[in-house]
C-alpha cells in the first residue's frame, strides 16, 4: 500500500473512531422526555413570574420619587423643591402612582399565561441540566416587552393619571416660565408630559430580580413538588 493511500486509510479511522466516542458518550432524550421537559420548563416559569409579580408589587412602596422620572426629568425638578407647592404635587403624583403600579401589576397576572405562550424552550434539558436562573435568563426578553406593552396600556386607559401629573407640570412649569422671562439670558427647558419609560424599567428590572430568586427557589424544592414535570428540574 502506498505512503498516501495509508494516510488517507489512517485519517478514516481516526474520524470514524472519534465519531462514534462522540455519539456513544452523548445524552440522548426520547421525544416523550423533550416533551415532559419543556412542560416542566413552562411551569417553573409561570410559578416564579406569579410569585415575582407579587414581591414586586409589594415592594413598591419603598421606591422613590425619582424612580418615575428619567434623570434629566428629576434634576429639573429638584432644582424646584424648594418653591411653594412643587414637593407636595409630587409627592401626591408619585403616591398615585405607586398605588397604580401595584394594582396593574397584580392585575397582569391574569395575563402572564399568554405571556408565556410568547417563550420558546427549543432545547429543553439545556435548562434543566443548566444554572438555576437560565429559564428566566431565557425568558427575560420577552417578558420585559410583554410587560411593558400591558403597563403602558393600562396607564393610558386611566386619565387619572394625566390629570394628576398635569397638575404637578402646571406648577413647576409656572416658576420655569417665570424665571425664563426674568433671565432671558438664562433660560430654561419646561417639563414635558410625563412618559412613564423610567418606572417601567425599574418595575421590569426588579421583576426579573425576583424571578431569577424565584427560580431558585422553585428548583431547590422541585423534589417536593407534585407536578412530575416540575420535579425534573429539581438542582443537578
Amino acid at each position: 500500500m502506498k505512503l498516501k493511500e495509508l494516510l488517507i486509510l489512517s485519517v478514516v479511522l481516526l474520524l470514524f473512531l472519534f465519531g462514534c466516542t462522540t455519539s456513544d458518550n452523548a445524552v440522548q432524550y426520547s421525544p416523550q422526555e423533550i416533551e415532559d421537559a419543556r412542560k416542566g420548563g413552562y411551569e417553573v416559569i409561570s410559578l416564579a413570574l406569579k410569585a415575582a409579580t407579587d414581591n414586586t408589587a409589594d415592594s413598591l412602596e419603598s421606591l422613590p420619587v425619582s424612580s418615575f422620572f428619567s434623570e434629566s426629568e428629576y434634576s429639573i425638578i429638584e432644582e424646584h423643591f424648594d418653591r411653594p407647592g412643587v414637593k407636595r404635587r409630587l409627592n401626591i403624583f408619585a403616591e398615585m402612582m405607586t398605588e397604580k403600579m401595584k394594582t396593574v401589576l397584580i392585575d397582569s397576572i391574569e395575563e402572564q399565561e399568554k405571556w408565556i405562550t410568547h417563550i420558546v424552550i427549543e432545547n429543553p434539558y439545556d435548562y434543566v441540566l443548566g444554572t438555576n436562573d437560565s429559564l428566566t435568563t431565557l425568558s427575560a426578553p420577552s417578558i420585559s416587552e410583554d410587560l411593558d406593552t400591558y403597563i403602558r396600556e393600562q396607564i393610558k386607559q386611566d386619565p387619572l393619571v394625566f390629570e394628576t401629573y398635569r397638575k404637578f407640570l402646571s406648577i413647576i412649569n409656572t416658576y420655569i416660565l417665570t424665571f425664563n422671562e426674568i433671565n432671558p439670558d438664562e433660560k430654561k427647558n419646561t417639563m414635558s408630559m410625563w412618559e412613564p419609560s423610567a418606572i417601567i424599567s425599574t418595575v421590569s428590572q426588579t421583576l426579573l430580580e425576583n424571578m431569577k430568586k424565584q427560580e431558585q427557589i422553585i428548583r431547590s424544592l422541585a423534589p417536593s413538588y407534585e407536578s412530575e414535570y416540575i420535579r425534573l428540574y429539581g438542582l443537578q
